[in-house]
């Protein structure tokens, strides 16, 4: 935050003996380095907390691969049949080939049998039976989601992507406009309230609903978490804790993947893990606010004790951290401080959040394109989803290893390169080589999971604290959108088998060029004002 009279004050090592490493330049200097340190005990406590907070983050998104995971299914036979075995039973009415191009799919239509002409087709009268080897029961098996229904599935993705995007973009204003803490807290407890109600709605009407509900208020929660990571440490650890807060993501999808495998049925698994979202509410009552929104708001009394607290727990003397804090204050006639119209009328942040969304949406389209080519690998969804998880865990420590050995942006270029190398190689492997392409694959999501761990806290800190979570949620719309039309670049296999991999390969090599364009503010610096933008913008 600029502060030109005080900005000798904040020069030189940070209050915990740290090397400043936002520079002796005063324009650079972070409140949170200069009085509480970097990261110590408090940033520690605060982190772990989001980061379970964090956990359920993924549940939504990820659990419509489970909810809405497609297995085989067949005409349930009519009373006259209810004593044939099973495999008896789908033989007698199976199509045979002189009528199989009649229908899309042999299980939506069954031979006449009931009739004298066997060779006629009819729809199923007596409803659907499922194979549950892996799926007990989803909405699929609850609403007979297939043949003419088929399409409410994909009806339902579609909205909760929506409600994510509105979240995002609502949940981003709320958090500037009336503090991160309180939005977070009305996130978390609405997330858990529609989360179990939802595992309770017996129309699937009402179940759309209540999820769409979930969703917004899911991804609420997911980006202010990321941001007030973002905004309690300073240094070299802005770089590297919003990137491990993302750990929570591989860790919630392995704790679905475990809790849903052992829970087979759909209503009480997502009623449990919703139930554990609700113990974050006690979490929730230890995260202070944002000192750095605090102070861009003018609640500069609040700050204080906020930092003061911290400067306890991080052996930092109160009187020192007091003074400290006083050399960041914003006057009042200070009309540097942005406003959301601003993401539109300043340049400089109109730039940067074209670009950024740019990148968010290829980043995301190639991951979640991945995602689903994975998906394929196996018919054991729960298997997919705990392996998306190991490999999300591992790419995000690849990922922090990266940016240290180098930076964030020329992290995402060799992770994009690799990527799109990977993904494009699969095209000169042999279909039967299942074992080898699911390697390469894994190969290549790990890369993708590289490159998406850097670039939300690297956008998040293009824009000033005051609209910091209003341009995050404008990006996180872009990243459902991403998350949107993957599905649809995968279905292309259908007819033609590598038509995705190109598509997802380029996106990928595509993206090592476009980040190059993205701005990064000198040092990693957190802008406060729209004149610090236009400063770090020509620096």
């Amino acid at each position: 935050m600029l502060c030109k009279s005080n900005s000798d004050k904040r020069r030189g090592r940070g209050s915990n003996g740290e090397d400043d490493e936002d520079g002796p330049n005063g324009a650079f200097m972070d409140v949170i380095q200069q009085t509480v340190g970097g990261f110590g005990r408090w940033q520690w406590q605060i982190f772990a907390l989001l980061c379970i907070i964090a956990l359920p983050n993924t549940w939504t998104e990820m659990s419509i691969q489970l909810l809405g995971h497609s297995t085989e299914f067949w005409c349930k036979p009519p009373e006259l049949y209810q004593n044939m075995s099973t495999a008896e039973w789908k033989a007698l009415i199976s199509v045979t080939h002189e009528n199989s191009n009649k229908v899309k799919v042999g299980s939506c239509m069954i031979l006449d049998i009931l009739n004298e002409n066997v060779t006629s087709l009819i729809p199923c009268e007596w409803g659907y039976e499922y194979n549950r080897e892996y799926v007990v029961s989803n909405i699929i098996t609850e609403w007979n989601f297939v043949c003419d229904r088929e399409y409410l599935v994909y009806v339902f993705q579609i909205l909760t992507m929506i409600s994510l995007s509105l979240g995002g973009l609502c949940f981003g204003f709320a958090a500037d406009r009336f503090g991160r803490s309180r939005s977070l807290l009305l996130a978390i407890v609405c997330r858990s309230i529609f989360g179990i109600l939802s595992s309770a709605a017996r129309h699937y009407h009402l179940f759309f609903f209540l999820r769409i509900c979930l969703a917004f208020f899911d991804r609420g929660a997911l980006i202010i978490g990321l941001v007030m990571c973002l905004e309690i440490v300073a240094g070299r650890w802005k770089i590297i804790v919003p990137i491990l807060y993302q750990l929570s993501v591989a860790f919630g999808l392995i704790i679905m993947s475990i809790m849903t495998n052992f829970i087979r049925d759909w209503r009480i698994a997502q009623a449990a893990l919703y139930f554990m979202s609700a113990i974050c509410i006690i979490c929730h009552r230890i995260v202070p606010e944002s000192p750095k929104w605090l102070l861009a708001v003018g609640r500069d009394a609040d700050a204080t004790k906020i930092l003061e607290n911290a400067g306890e727990l991080n052996n930092v003397d109160s009187l020192v951290v007091r003074s400290m804090v006083q050399s960041f204050y914003i006057s009042p006639d200070d009309t540097g401080t942005p406003k959301f119209i601003d993401l539109l009328k300043n340049v400089h942040l109109r730039k940067r959040l074209a670009l950024g969304c740019l990148n968010g949406f290829i980043i995301f389209t190639v991951l979640y394109g991945l995602s689903r080519y994975l998906g394929q690998l196996s018919v054991n969804p729960y298997l997919n989803i705990c392996l998306q998880g190991v490999l999300t865990l591992v790419g995000i420590l690849f990922s922090v290893g990266l940016v240290i050995l180098s930076n964030r942006k020329l992290a995402i270029v060799i992770a994009s390169s690799c990527c799109g190398v990977f993904t494009l190689s699969l095209l000169a492997i042999p279909l039967d080589m299942t074992d080898l392409r699911g390697v390469i694959g894994g190969m290549a999501y790990i890369a993708s999971i590289v490159c998406i761990s850097p670039i939300q806290p690297l956008v998040a800190e293009l824009f000033p604290t005051a609209i910091r979570n209003s341009a995050y949620g404008i990006f996180s719309i872009f990243m459902s959108i991403g998350a949107l039309i993957a599905p649809f670049i995968i279905s292309f296999g259908d007819i033609i088998w590598y038509l995705p991999l190109v598509i997802v390969g380029v996106l990928s090599l595509i993206e090592a060029v476009v980040i190059v364009y993205l701005p990064e503010n000198p040092r990693h610096a957190l802008p406060q004002t729209l004149e610090e933008i236009e400063m770090y913008s020509f620096a």
